[in-house]
C-alpha cells in the first residue's frame, strides 16, 4: 500500500468547461483518477517525499527524484536537485538565470490579469497562456479577466508597476479566501468594481511607450464569472480547517484554493493540499470520524 504516493491534487482540463479535478498517485508511473463522487480513506505517511520534475513545464517528460530526497518543508513538494532541474521557483521567485527547460516555458505567450476576491479584494497576476484557466481556478478567483499579453518578462513588470502604482495587491492568504469560501452570490456591483479598476488604471498604462503595445482595451475585456459556472463547490455548512492531519477520509466535494474539501459525519473539512503533496498511502482507514473538540487538531473559521 505504502508504494502509492500523491503527486498532485489539481484540476485537468483545457477550458473553463472541461476543468475536472484530480488525485494524481504514482508508484511505478503516475495515474489521475477523477475525484468526483470520490471517497478518500488514507492514512499517509509522516514523511514527504519528492514529486520528481518535468523537463519542459506543463508539456514535457516526467522524471521521478533520482534520489528519491526527502522533503522536510510541509508546503513543498520538491527537493533542491529537482527544482534545480525544473527551475520555475529559481527563476521567477529567486531571480536565477533560467535554465533550459524555463527558456522554453518563457518562449510561451503570457497573460496580466485582474480579478476579483469577495468581499472587495482586487488582485493582480500573471499566468501562462497556456494554463490560463486552470491558474484562475486555482486561484480561487471568482471574477476575473485578462488585461494584456506579452513574454514574460514584460507581464512581470506590468504586474509589478500596476501593484506598486496603483496600490493592488498580488497576493490574497488563502486563509482569508477561505473565511469567505461560501459568498457566491456575486451581483452586477463585484463586475463593476473589477471593470471599473481596469477603466480607472488603463489610460495611464496606455502612456507608458514599454506597455502600450501589450494592453488590452477595456472594450474588449472579456469577463469571466466562475460562480456562473458548475466548477466550484460552495460550502453550506461551517468549514473546519485540518492542520497537520494525516488521515484523509471523507466524500469528495471539492478544491477550493489550495485546500481539499471532504464530507464526514455531515461536516466540512479543510485540508491544505500542500501539506498532503508528496505523502504515501500507508494503509486504508475505514469508518473514521474527526474530532472537532480539540483545537491542537482543528481550527474553527
Amino acid at each position: 500500500m505504502n508504494n502509492y504516493q500523491i503527486t498532485n491534487i489539481g484540476w485537468r482540463g483545457n477550458d473553463k468547461h472541461s476543468y475536472y479535478p484530480i488525485l494524481e498517485l504514482k508508484d511505478s508511473e503516475k495515474k489521475d483518477i477523477p475525484l468526483k463522487d470520490y471517497v478518500f480513506n488514507f492514512r499517509l505517511s509522516e514523511e514527504k517525499f519528492c514529486t520528481g520534475y518535468y523537463e519542459f513545464y506543463d508539456n514535457g517528460n516526467y522524471y521521478p527524484c533520482p534520489l528519491n530526497n526527502k522533503v522536510e518543508s510541509k508546503t513543498e513538494d520538491q527537493c533542491n536537485f529537482c527544482e534545480s532541474k525544473f527551475g520555475f521557483k529559481s527563476t521567477f521567485f529567486y531571480g536565477k538565470n533560467p535554465n533550459e527547460s524555463m527558456r522554453n516555458f518563457m518562449k510561451q505567450d503570457f497573460l496580466v490579469y485582474l480579478t476579483f476576491f469577495y468581499p472587495n479584494i482586487i488582485k493582480v497576476g500573471t499566468t501562462s497562456a497556456k494554463r490560463s484557466g486552470r491558474r484562475l481556478i486555482d486561484q480561487d478567483a471568482l471574477l476575473y479577466f485578462f488585461i494584456a499579453k506579452g513574454d514574460a518578462y514584460q507581464v512581470l513588470a506590468l504586474e509589478k508597476y500596476i501593484s506598486k502604482n496603483f496600490d493592488i495587491i498580488e497576493r490574497v492568504s488563502s486563509r482569508k479566501k477561505l473565511k469567505n469560501i461560501e459568498f457566491n452570490n456575486l451581483s452586477k456591483k463585484h463586475h463593476d468594481l473589477l471593470i471599473s479598476t481596469y477603466q480607472s488604471i488603463y489610460p495611464k498604462l496606455k502612456d507608458k511607450e514599454k506597455f502600450k503595445d501589450m494592453l488590452y482595451s477595456p472594450d474588449n475585456i472579456a469577463i469571466v464569472d466562475f460562480t456562473k459556472i458548475d466548477l466550484l463547490y460552495f460550502p453550506d455548512r461551517k468549514v473546519n480547517l485540518m492542520k497537520d492531519e494525516l488521515i484523509l477520509n471523507g466524500k469528495f466535494l471539492g478544491l477550493r484554493g489550495k485546500y481539499l474539501l471532504l464530507e464526514n459525519d455531515e461536516q466540512i473539512f479543510a485540508f491544505e493540499r500542500n501539506y498532503l503533496v508528496g505523502r504515501k498511502v500507508v494503509e486504508y482507514v475505514e469508518d473514521w470520524r474527526y474530532k472537532v473538540d480539540e483545537p491542537e487538531q482543528l481550527s474553527l473559521l
